[in-house]
């Protein structure tokens, strides 16, 4: 008798193990042969909830905080270079010296005359009194003063323009300016980098604008640097959505004074969002079309229709759906490639094939039961 029962037993356990291995192989091999005209079995499953906390990620590039290329504002050859390639300066340090006699020249003449000039009015403004200078001749002399300042001004801007300073904190490039060289307008002598503080623009979807605050912490990392995490802050929000993207830029500083992260970086930066609950649906079940994504939603006769869906973060195999699905809703999450909308189907349902097979859940609670995890 027992062993009667326990062939039975052996028996049913091998005939569920086939149940389930055939119904997985005709989710994956369509039947080739038999009745074209019955309807295709695809897997089944309810939209559900995650409640798990989002978290951005976003690459960019690193900018310095503050970036220019010192040129020459005027024509000559260089006399001096006060600094070498990759030299840290400081605001006002003298860089590089244009060959100045002649302007120095000029200057010493110009002030020359000028007192002379000086010396003039001060002799008119005596005599004036007495009678024996005339008003007009006063004036003009007072006339011949302001223009000559002027030309002393010029003349002293045409020698400051001869030295070339930092007009910034920073740290200059790699260079080869060498004395003797011939410079003219807009050369381009140095880069100049302050790259103390640097920061990274990112386009943020506009629907996580309310969970984005100035100060808000975020990490990094990137390629150059290998397990050596950033940590940064959001310091800057703009003004304004992106009406072709629907974002908002969004800038993020890092302190860098080891200066390790250089202008031009590539830069991987994550950012913690607020937990919220949204529907999730596998990442398997979506049909693309363009630039637009779809799934195929399952209706009480067993028929198929596409819906279209904007998504959210993903998370592993599974992504959020933002607009365009309920929880609850029945969509097909596997056999989506060989149907077509309105087509009627045959329904394998999820917890179906977990029960048989025993495969694990798209979705499980935690211990307390109020919290949903992706899997």
């Amino acid at each position: 008798m027992w062993k009667i029962i326990g062939g039975l037993l052996s028996v049913a356990v091998i005939c569920g193990v086939l149940y389930a291995v055939n119904y997985s192989s005709i989710l994956k091999y369509p039947t080739v042969h038999g009745d074209k005209s019955a309807p295709t079995m695809v897997r089944v499953a309810e939209v559900e909830y995650s409640s798990a906390g989002t978290r951005l990620p976003l690459v960019g590039r690193v900018h310095a905080n503050r970036s220019v290329q010192i040129v020459s504002e005027v024509t000559g050859r260089i006399s001096k270079v006060f600094v070498s390639p990759t030299q840290m300066v400081k605001t006002g340090d003298l860089l590089v010296q244009l060959e100045n006699e002649r302007h120095k020249a000029l200057l010493k003449e110009s002030e020359v005359v000028l007192k002379n000039y000086q010396r003039r009015l001060e002799m008119s403004g005596k005599l004036i009194n007495k009678g024996v200078v005339s008003q007009d001749s006063y004036e003009q002399i007072r006339a011949l003063v302001k223009s000559q300042t002027a030309v002393v001004d010029a003349r002293q801007a045409e020698l400051n323009a001869r030295d070339i300073t930092a007009p910034f904190d920073g740290i200059l490039s790699l260079h080869n300016i060498t004395a003797g060289q011939f410079v003219k307008p807009e050369t381009v002598l140095f880069q100049l980098d302050d790259i103390s503080q640097v920061y990274v623009d990112f386009p943020i979807p506009e629907r996580f604008l309310s969970k984005i605050v100035v100060g808000q912490e975020v990490t990094a990392t990137t390629d150059a640097w290998p397990g050596h995490i950033f940590s940064g802050k959001v310091k800057q929000i703009d003004t304004h959505i992106n009406v072709d993207t629907l974002a908002v830029g969004v800038r993020i500083y890092f302190d860098n004074q080891e200066f390790k992260l250089l202008d031009g970086m590539m830069l991987e930066v994550s950012m913690n969002m607020a937990s919220e609950k949204l529907p999730v649906v596998p990442l398997k079940s979506l049909v693309y079309a363009g630039e637009d994504r779809y799934v195929f939603v399952v209706n009480e006769e067993n028929k198929v229709f596409r819906r279209k869906v904007v998504l959210g973060p993903v998370n592993g195999a599974m992504v959020a759906v933002n607009q365009g699905l309920r929880v609850g809703t029945s969509i097909v999450v596997e056999g989506v490639n060989r149907i077509h909308d309105g087509d009627t189907v045959t329904v394998i349902r999820q917890e179906d094939i977990e029960a048989v097979s025993g495969e694990v859940p798209l979705k499980k609670k935690d211990k307390t039961g109020t919290r949903d995890q992706m899997l």
